[in-house]
């Protein structure tokens, strides 16, 4: 499969600010099956994955810095310009910066299926490789900031308290002089890992109502590296030349290695489970098996850790004190402002006073525990009933938190309370988080008879974790409360942002008993022609809401980082606002006379995920109608299709404001459905 895409950002007739996301997504696979002997089978497969994503933006290679009379500028593009004040405006922002995603995976793998006697012997391996070339902002002519300070009164120049109103971003921009000045290029990394993995399976039919399965799967994983060493991280062993305190950055290829983490040569992971057909129409099932989670490149170190200690950057900002401007637009930054590194500047403090990454060098391995049990039964007309529990246990999760956070008994003290104080937040890629899910979940199926075929399902469940992380985004992509206290995980255990206590959901298909061969109105012909051939189908859902808690924007901890809470002093779910709405409307979906600012200085006590949000219901509607067209070509056919989202047009709201600090907290100012119809029309030969 080869697929190909290209996503243009903003109007491509503009050519400064605007740009495109293009790429291929090449995919396949050889497989062959080797049967060696009537009860031996070989199946090999070779699997090659790539998806190559460039973003570009128009403004880029058209000589703008040349012509701008900018000619020091580090890359050929129009440079990103604001402007403040009453005239506020800016140019060359695009909606993202010159970047390349490409990664590609390679497979080889093998299996031998081998039945002897009352046992089926599965055993086999694979080969995973990785590669991840990446990079995120690779070109820049740099960010200028024009804010109006040197086009105010000169007697307010030098003022501390703020900028006052009399001056012109635009006027500053006229005169060429800007009052901050940026610039950032990230390189493009490389990021290599393999893994290879092994396993054996016996699926024991130990009667003929009773299977048992046994199985145990053998993974070696690598640590991360970078093809050319561009990869660095914090070491807290590490000696810090300026004043010989412990916490440094250390570079691939340093101290005996060049990855990340330590390669983990023995992880075993067991599996087992059983099939039992007790009597008739009945069976019962259950297993219980550990699955590692690969740590993709993302997992392993935040963003930063590639190319970080290899990036080209400088900037200046106004001074006040001085009142000084920085430089001349013509003239561009003084020599040596734009710094490039080099191996000889590639130091242990290179990176002092900056925020950077931290991953542990012998992280241990994330798992899941998984296990269910459950009871099926065949009522009559071929319903099939299922009942069972599920449970998922999460060891070793990814909590990437600030390691450089005042501790709580110094909040307040500042920089120098940090436990590196040379440093400011340490985004340190720890696996100490967990997780719990157990459900019990019903589902009800009924397979295509009498022209309707049904499911519905339904889950009773609670999900709990200290950080909730989704897909690319890592560690908290998916919360929306955070943490707050780094050195204190359990503190951070509570429901899941993914947490739905009660789901409901379904779908059925309903031929209408119309036309030929039907109950209906068998005629042919004409009659057959309209009102045969309708078919009306469904899906809906109704859960409870997700779950949520306030915070307070104003971050007055003194931690220097994490989301500040406030201090529940009350019951969120009852009463009614200071504004007398009552608790469960748009106006007041929860008590806010619950919560306060929690004082300077301090943690807050609310809770992570204490209030749910809105019930989601919601109900899409299809009904269609085959027009047979055989008289022009056998097999021909006309498909006219009404379809309606959410159909009932029910709003789901979201999520109110949970910002402690705005005129708009507890309140709901937006919903997430709406009904939407379409009709369309499909030939079929």
């Amino acid at each position: 499969m080869y697929v190909k895409y290209n996503t243009p950002l903003n109007d491509q007739n503009c050519a400064i600010n605007c740009g495109s996301w293009g790429g291929t997504e090449p995919q396949g696979q050889l497989t062959d099956v080797w049967t060696v002997t009537p009860n031996l089978v070989s199946e090999f497969r070779f699997s090659l994955s790539r998806a190559r994503g460039v973003a570009t933006v128009n403004n880029q290679g058209q000589g703008w810095p040349t012509k701008l009379g900018m000619t020091y500028a580090p890359d050929n593009l129009f440079p990103s310009m604001s402007m403040e004040g009453a005239l506020s405006t800016s140019i060359g922002y695009t909606p993202f910066p010159p970047a390349i995603d490409a990664e590609t995976t390679f497979v080889p793998s093998e299996v031998m299926t081998w039945v002897k006697g009352k046992h089926i012997l599965k055993f086999g391996g694979e080969f995973d490789r990785w590669w991840v070339n990446t990079g995120w902002g690779t070109a820049t002519a740099g960010a200028f900031d024009f804010s109006g300070v040197f086009t105010q009164n000169p007697a307010d120049q030098a003022l501390t308290n703020g900028i006052p109103t009399e001056g012109e971003g635009y006027a500053d921009f006229l005169l060429g002089v800007p009052s901050s000045w940026s610039v950032s290029i990230n390189p493009e990394t490389g990021g290599r890992m393999y893994s290879a993995q092994a396993f054996a399976q016996d699926e024991y039919k130990v009667k003929p109502n009773l299977t048992l399965t046994l199985g145990v799967r053998y993974t070696l994983q690598s640590g991360w590296s970078e093809i050319h060493n561009k990869l660095s991280t914090f070491q807290p062993n590490i000696v810090n030349p300026v004043d010989g305190s412990l916490g440094a950055m250390w570079y691939a290829g340093q101290n005996g290695h060049n990855s990340l983490t330590e390669t983990k040569p023995a992880i075993f992971s067991p599996r087992l489970g059983f099939a039992w057909a007790p009597g008739k129409d009945w069976s019962v099932r259950g297993g219980f098996g550990i699955y590692n989670i690969i740590a993709g490149q993302n997992i392993t170190a935040p963003a930063q850790a590639w190319g970080q200690g290899w990036v080209p950057s400088g900037s200046m900002t106004y001074d006040s004190s001085t009142a000084a401007p920085l430089f001349q637009l013509s003239a561009g930054p003084p020599p040596g402002k734009l710094v490039y590194p080099s191996n000889s500047t590639r130091t242990p403090d290179l990176l002092n006073g900056t925020d950077v990454n931290y991953s542990f060098y012998n992280s241990p391995i994330a798992y899941t525990e998984q296990f269910h049990f459950d009871v099926q039964h065949e009522l009559k007309g071929g319903v099939v009933l299922d009942v069972g529990y599920v449970g998922n246990r999460g060891v070793n999760l990814q909590y990437t938190r600030d390691l450089n956070q005042v501790p709580a008994n110094k909040l307040g003290g500042g920089q120098n309370a940090r436990p590196y104080p040379l440093f400011g937040q340490i985004s340190a890629a720890y696996f100490d988080g967990w997780s719990n899910y157990n459900a019990l979940q019903i589902t009800v199926k009924k397979q295509l008879s009498r022209d309707f075929s049904l499911q519905a399902n339904y889950s009773w469940a609670k999900a709990m974790d200290t950080l909730t992380s989704a897909g690319w985004g890592g560690a908290g992509s998916a919360d929306r409360v955070g943490y707050q206290n780094a050195s204190n995980p359990a503190g951070n255990y509570g429901r899941a942002a993914t947490d739905i206590r009660n789901m409901f959901n379904g779908n059925f298909v309903y031929h209408l008993p119309f036309g030929r061969g039907k109950r209906f109105l068998q005629q042919g012909g004409m009659v057959n022609a309209v009102a045969g051939g309708w078919q009306l189908s469904s899906i809906y859902q109704i859960r409870s809401g997700l779950p949520f808690s306030p915070f307070d924007s104003t971050n007055n901890s003194g931690a220097m980082s994490g989301t500040f809470r406030p201090n529940q002093v009350g019951n969120p779910r009852s009463g009614a606002c200071p504004s007398g709405d009552r608790v469960g409307t748009i106006n007041c979906w929860f008590n806010t006379s619950a919560f306060v600012q929690a004082p300077a200085n301090t943690f807050g006590n609310t809770g992570r995920n204490i209030v749910n949000a809105s019930n989601w219901r919601t109900v899409d509607l299809a009904l269609l109608k085959d027009f047979p067209l055989a008289q022009l070509r056998e097999g021909m056919s006309i498909e006219l299709k009404f379809q309606a989202t959410d159909v009932f047009n029910h709003p789901n709201l979201g999520f109110p404001e949970r910002d402690i600090e705005s005129s708009g907290f507890g309140q709901i100012s937006y919903a997430n459905t709406s009904r939407q119809m379409q009709l369309g029309m499909k030939i079929v030969f």
